[in-house]
Protein backbone atom coordinates (compact mmCIF):
# COMPACT_ATOMS: atom_id res chain seq x y z
CA UNK A 1 0.00 0.00 0.00
CA UNK A 2 2.95 2.55 0.71
CA UNK A 3 4.71 1.36 -2.51
CA UNK A 4 1.28 2.45 -4.26
CA UNK A 5 0.97 5.85 -2.36
CA UNK A 6 4.27 6.52 -3.43
CA UNK A 7 4.13 5.70 -6.92
CA UNK A 8 0.85 7.83 -7.28
CA UNK A 9 1.95 10.77 -5.23
CA UNK A 10 5.38 10.57 -7.66
CA UNK A 11 3.22 10.48 -11.03
CA UNK A 12 0.79 13.26 -9.86
CA UNK A 13 4.06 15.85 -9.40
CA UNK A 14 5.50 14.65 -12.30
CA UNK A 15 2.22 15.16 -14.22
CA UNK A 16 1.80 18.97 -12.14
CA UNK A 17 5.39 19.84 -13.48
CA UNK A 18 4.70 18.94 -17.12
CA UNK A 19 1.52 21.32 -16.90
CA UNK A 20 3.78 24.23 -15.70
CA UNK A 21 3.61 27.21 -18.17
CA UNK A 22 7.64 26.56 -19.91
CA UNK A 23 7.58 28.49 -23.05
CA UNK A 24 9.89 30.78 -22.20
CA UNK A 25 12.70 28.06 -22.18
CA UNK A 26 12.08 27.83 -26.33
CA UNK A 27 10.84 31.10 -27.52
CA UNK A 28 12.06 32.73 -30.53
CA UNK A 29 15.85 34.62 -29.84
CA UNK A 30 16.90 32.30 -27.54
CA UNK A 31 20.28 30.24 -28.31
CA UNK A 32 20.39 26.44 -27.23
CA UNK A 33 23.80 24.20 -26.97
CA UNK A 34 24.35 20.59 -26.15
CA UNK A 35 25.71 17.46 -26.45
CA UNK A 36 24.20 13.99 -27.05
CA UNK A 37 25.59 10.35 -27.24
CA UNK A 38 24.31 7.70 -29.64
CA UNK A 39 24.72 4.27 -31.04
CA UNK A 40 25.43 2.78 -27.56
CA UNK A 41 26.47 -1.08 -28.89
CA UNK A 42 29.71 -2.21 -26.47
CA UNK A 43 30.19 -5.85 -27.13
CA UNK A 44 32.88 -8.45 -26.77
CA UNK A 45 34.09 -7.66 -29.96
CA UNK A 46 32.33 -4.67 -31.07
CA UNK A 47 32.11 -0.86 -30.08
CA UNK A 48 30.22 1.26 -31.54
CA UNK A 49 29.29 5.11 -30.49
CA UNK A 50 28.53 8.35 -31.45
CA UNK A 51 29.09 12.15 -29.90
CA UNK A 52 27.10 15.40 -31.19
CA UNK A 53 27.62 18.98 -30.49
CA UNK A 54 24.50 21.24 -31.25
CA UNK A 55 24.54 24.71 -31.43
CA UNK A 56 21.12 26.41 -32.72
CA UNK A 57 18.91 29.61 -32.58
CA UNK A 58 14.98 30.02 -32.10
CA UNK A 59 14.14 31.77 -34.99
CA UNK A 60 10.24 31.32 -33.79
CA UNK A 61 9.25 29.69 -30.52
CA UNK A 62 9.99 26.10 -30.82
CA UNK A 63 11.52 26.01 -33.97
CA UNK A 64 15.03 26.05 -33.83
CA UNK A 65 18.10 25.98 -36.43
CA UNK A 66 21.73 25.37 -36.37
CA UNK A 67 24.87 23.36 -36.70
CA UNK A 68 25.73 19.94 -35.36
CA UNK A 69 29.62 18.69 -35.22
CA UNK A 70 29.81 15.11 -35.03
CA UNK A 71 32.17 12.40 -33.90
CA UNK A 72 31.69 8.41 -34.67
CA UNK A 73 33.77 5.60 -33.79
CA UNK A 74 33.33 2.10 -34.45
CA UNK A 75 35.86 -0.81 -33.40
CA UNK A 76 35.83 -4.39 -34.20
CA UNK A 77 37.94 -7.86 -33.41
CA UNK A 78 37.29 -10.80 -35.31
CA UNK A 79 37.92 -14.16 -33.69
CA UNK A 80 40.68 -15.02 -36.84
CA UNK A 81 42.69 -11.77 -35.12
CA UNK A 82 41.36 -9.19 -37.66
CA UNK A 83 40.99 -5.89 -36.73
CA UNK A 84 38.60 -2.82 -38.06
CA UNK A 85 38.37 0.91 -36.36
CA UNK A 86 36.73 3.67 -37.89
CA UNK A 87 36.82 7.76 -36.72
CA UNK A 88 34.69 10.03 -38.61
CA UNK A 89 34.34 13.96 -37.55
CA UNK A 90 31.55 15.61 -39.15
CA UNK A 91 29.29 18.65 -39.52
CA UNK A 92 25.93 19.79 -40.91
CA UNK A 93 22.57 21.52 -40.26
CA UNK A 94 19.88 20.71 -38.23
CA UNK A 95 16.09 21.68 -37.77
CA UNK A 96 14.72 20.76 -34.38
CA UNK A 97 10.62 21.58 -33.09
CA UNK A 98 9.22 21.31 -29.69
CA UNK A 99 5.89 20.75 -28.61
CA UNK A 100 4.06 22.22 -26.22
CA UNK A 101 4.20 24.13 -23.01
CA UNK A 102 5.70 21.99 -20.14
CA UNK A 103 8.48 20.81 -18.60
CA UNK A 104 8.24 17.48 -20.97
CA UNK A 105 8.01 18.48 -24.34
CA UNK A 106 7.40 16.31 -27.52
CA UNK A 107 10.28 16.97 -30.00
CA UNK A 108 11.02 16.10 -33.71
CA UNK A 109 14.73 16.95 -35.33
CA UNK A 110 16.68 16.47 -38.68
CA UNK A 111 20.12 16.79 -39.43
CA UNK A 112 22.13 16.54 -42.42
CA UNK A 113 25.56 15.61 -41.32
CA UNK A 114 29.28 15.37 -44.17
CA UNK A 115 31.90 12.70 -42.61
CA UNK A 116 35.26 12.59 -43.40
CA UNK A 117 36.00 9.18 -41.93
CA UNK A 118 40.05 7.76 -41.18
CA UNK A 119 39.63 3.99 -41.72
CA UNK A 120 41.99 1.28 -40.79
CA UNK A 121 42.25 -2.43 -40.72
CA UNK A 122 44.53 -5.26 -39.74
CA UNK A 123 44.12 -8.66 -41.69
CA UNK A 124 46.19 -11.20 -39.71
CA UNK A 125 45.54 -14.01 -42.60
CA UNK A 126 44.56 -12.79 -46.02
CA UNK A 127 44.71 -16.05 -48.60
CA UNK A 128 47.19 -14.49 -51.37
CA UNK A 129 48.75 -16.94 -53.07
CA UNK A 130 52.17 -14.83 -53.58
CA UNK A 131 51.76 -14.20 -49.70
CA UNK A 132 50.46 -17.27 -48.42
CA UNK A 133 50.36 -16.58 -43.85
CA UNK A 134 51.23 -12.69 -44.65
CA UNK A 135 49.00 -10.30 -42.35
CA UNK A 136 47.91 -6.86 -44.29
CA UNK A 137 47.88 -3.67 -42.88
CA UNK A 138 45.43 -1.20 -45.10
CA UNK A 139 44.22 2.59 -44.39
CA UNK A 140 42.33 4.91 -46.32
CA UNK A 141 39.81 8.16 -45.92
CA UNK A 142 36.67 8.28 -47.00
CA UNK A 143 34.00 11.11 -47.35
CA UNK A 144 30.53 9.91 -46.65
CA UNK A 145 27.03 12.09 -45.73
CA UNK A 146 24.28 10.90 -43.14
CA UNK A 147 20.90 11.77 -43.09
CA UNK A 148 18.66 11.82 -40.00
CA UNK A 149 15.23 12.04 -38.96
CA UNK A 150 13.82 11.42 -35.71
CA UNK A 151 11.58 12.15 -32.63
CA UNK A 152 11.78 12.12 -28.76
CA UNK A 153 10.81 14.12 -25.37
CA UNK A 154 13.13 16.40 -23.60
CA UNK A 155 12.45 17.16 -19.82
CA UNK A 156 13.14 20.53 -18.46
CA UNK A 157 14.94 20.81 -15.31
CA UNK A 158 14.39 24.68 -15.38
CA UNK A 159 14.55 27.40 -17.88
CA UNK A 160 18.12 26.88 -19.34
CA UNK A 161 18.79 23.32 -18.73
CA UNK A 162 16.52 20.15 -20.23
CA UNK A 163 17.50 16.19 -20.53
CA UNK A 164 16.36 14.46 -23.60
CA UNK A 165 15.73 11.11 -25.41
CA UNK A 166 15.70 10.50 -29.23
CA UNK A 167 15.17 7.70 -31.65
CA UNK A 168 16.56 8.94 -35.09
CA UNK A 169 16.43 6.76 -38.01
CA UNK A 170 19.80 7.59 -40.46
CA UNK A 171 20.07 6.89 -44.02
CA UNK A 172 23.72 6.64 -45.23
CA UNK A 173 24.67 8.11 -48.25
CA UNK A 174 28.20 7.65 -50.33
CA UNK A 175 29.31 5.22 -46.81
CA UNK A 176 32.11 2.49 -47.62
CA UNK A 177 34.52 0.19 -45.53
CA UNK A 178 36.36 -2.13 -47.37
CA UNK A 179 33.66 -3.08 -49.79
CA UNK A 180 31.29 -2.77 -46.44
CA UNK A 181 28.33 -0.37 -47.03
CA UNK A 182 25.95 0.98 -44.67
CA UNK A 183 21.79 2.01 -46.06
CA UNK A 184 19.85 3.07 -43.40
CA UNK A 185 19.90 2.26 -38.92
CA UNK A 186 17.82 3.38 -36.13
CA UNK A 187 19.42 4.47 -33.25
CA UNK A 188 18.97 6.39 -29.84
CA UNK A 189 20.54 8.88 -28.22
CA UNK A 190 20.50 10.49 -24.85
CA UNK A 191 21.87 14.43 -24.47
CA UNK A 192 21.15 17.14 -22.40
CA UNK A 193 20.88 20.89 -23.62
CA UNK A 194 21.59 24.13 -22.25
CA UNK A 195 19.34 27.76 -23.43
CA UNK A 196 20.34 30.61 -22.78
CA UNK A 197 19.12 34.48 -23.89
CA UNK A 198 16.04 36.73 -23.73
Amino acid sequence: MTKLFYITLSFFIISLLSLTDSLAQTQKGRFMLGTSMGKFNFGKNYTELSLDVKAGYFIIDNLAIGLTPSYAYTSADYPNGDKQKNNAVGIGPFVRYYFGEGKLKPLLNASFLYYNSSVKAFYASIPVPEFPGDAYEFQFKNKYKLIQAGGGIAYFVNDNISLEGIVNYGRYLDYESFGYEKDGELSISLGVQFFVGK
